[in-house]
């Protein structure tokens, strides 16, 4: 099983120190995926003494409320409130990747309560590169422990539940199925723009059609994917044209460019100039 964990409270007693007139705090936050394990199994009978929010990010997982299990599937989250029994199972069948986080505080229901809950505590947010980014960050915070890494971390925390709040809200007012979409769509060409991106396979996994996704996201932007791609690209190309001393060949690797005649060609295409002479002309002179 692959699992990347940060604690910040791991006993009962650490954790009635701590959370003393705490107005927020992160206990633990992680993330695991079944590899080779066929089953995991949690249950607690009596709860946990803090909040937990689970989001499933790949395929399901089945949890148990009043006697009866249902499914969380990717896209959602369910949340956990102090004392409550938890009981849910994954199997390797359904490939599950889940974050989990554990968090206390005075403040801790004030931030859940502007979420729409149905009987089972399950939340629809969808999913998100920014989600992800935040967990992540909150993971590596309480794994290093720098200097004031607990208000950042509490910070991060906030962001993350105004974010999932908002795609919560679109979700429910039936907004989510173009204006969230693209918006998804964008911060992920963003955050892997050295990628090979194939349009067809967001187009698959959003269950739309290329045509319609290239046109909408074309009339939403102003650009098609390919070129709005090419345009983060060139951007990262004149970022580290002036501000760094790497070569055309590494900056071409760096922005996705196998072959640097070919990167010199879409940069002189995009900015009439050649990377060469682009960085001589606005190159300061120290």
């Amino acid at each position: 099983m692959y699992m990347n964990t940060g604690y910040n409270i791991i006993d009962d007693s650490d954790f009635t120190s701590k959370i003393e007139d705490t107005p927020l705090i992160i206990c633990s936050a992680g993330c695991y995926r079944l590899v080779k394990q066929q089953h995991l199994k949690t249950y607690r009978c009596n709860g946990r003494k803090d909040f937990q929010l689970l989001y499933i990010t790949q395929g399901k997982g089945y949890f148990k409320r009043d006697g009866n299990f249902f499914e969380l599937k990717e896209g959602e989250l369910i949340i956990y409130y102090p004392d409550e029994v938890q009981e849910y199972d994954y199997f390797l069948k359904d490939k599950p990747e889940v974050y989990w986080l554990h968090f206390a505080g005075t403040l801790a229901s004030q931030l859940l309560a502007p979420f729409t809950l149905d009987s089972l505590h399950k939340v629809k947010i969808g999913l998100h590169g920014s989600y992800l980014n935040l967990w992540n960050k909150i993971i590596g915070e309480i794994q290093i422990k720098e200097e004031h890494y607990e208000q950042l971390t509490n910070l991060y925390l906030q962001e993350l539940l105004l974010k999932m709040l908002r795609g919560n809200i679109l979700i429910d007012h039936n907004m989510l199925n173009k204006k969230a979409l693209f918006r998804n769509i964008m911060e992920d060409f963003h955050n892997q723009y050295n990628q090979n991106t194939k349009i067809s396979e967001y187009a698959l996994k959003n269950h739309i059609s290329t045509c319609w996704l290239i046109r909408g996201f074309k009339e939403e932007t102003g650009f098609t994917p390919q070129i709005y791609i090419t345009k983060i690209r060139m951007n990262k190309a004149k970022e580290l044209l002036l501000y760094s001393e790497l070569s055309i060949n590494e900056i071409a690797s760096i922005i996705g460019y196998e072959n640097p005649l070919y990167f010199s060609r879409i940069f002189k295409k995009n900015m009439n100039l050649s990377p060469n002479n682009y960085r001589k002309k606005y190159l300061y002179v120290k």
